[in-house]
């Protein structure tokens, strides 16, 4: 899910990766990003390759290690409380987007880092943001890969949102440090 913070324009997409799927036949970071910033550009989300980015996650750590390139991007990455975020410095990648190659420097933000004391769930992020997060049928979060399969709409839907929440609340929380507290 992108937003662009100057515009407010926002689109999302899904991008399906075949459940058990070796990690040699699994997307870059730069693949993904590079085929979201595509997609941004075709839908008018953006209007340029930005050359800073956030990238928003909920517990990276769940996520992340599912990415062919984790082993060497995790190395530019910082460990915060059992989870992975850039810290200390943005880290760069070089994306191909329509042909052309741009350096991107990406500071990687949990959520869940930055949610208010017991209110780390996606849940609890998006019903203050007023966006209501997808429910799934009851143990259904422990077995995403039969959702996938069994419901790819819901499943779709469901990933989608959760992704729309973290980059809302990404945006709420960078809001607040730059108009509340001026920093």
């Amino acid at each position: 899910y992108m937003v662009d913070s100057t515009t407010g324009r926002e689109g999302g997409l899904i991008m399906p990766v075949a459940n058990g799927q070796k990690r040699t036949g699994r997307s870059t970071l730069a693949s993904l990003l590079g085929r979201t910033l595509e997609y941004a550009l075709r839908q008018g989300v953006i209007d340029r390759i930005p050359g800073e980015i956030i990238m928003a996650a909920h517990f990276s750590r769940a996520d992340l290690p599912s990415l062919r390139d984790f082993p060497t991007l995790k190395r530019t990455l910082d460990s915060v409380r059992r989870t992975y975020v850039s810290a200390k410095q943005p880290f760069v990648r070089s994306v191909t987007v329509n042909g052309r190659t741009h350096r991107l420097s990406i500071r990687l933000l949990d959520t869940m880092l930055l949610a208010p004391n017991g209110q780390e769930s996606l849940a609890a992020l998006g019903e203050n943001l007023g966006i209501e997060k997808i429910a799934l049928p009851g143990g259904m979060i422990e077995h995403m890969n039969v959702l996938q399969s069994e419901s790819p709409e819901l499943y779709d839907r469901y990933a989608l949102r959760d992704a729309e929440i973290a980059a809302k609340w990404i945006m709420k929380v960078q809001e607040f440090f730059e108009h509340d507290l001026g920093l």
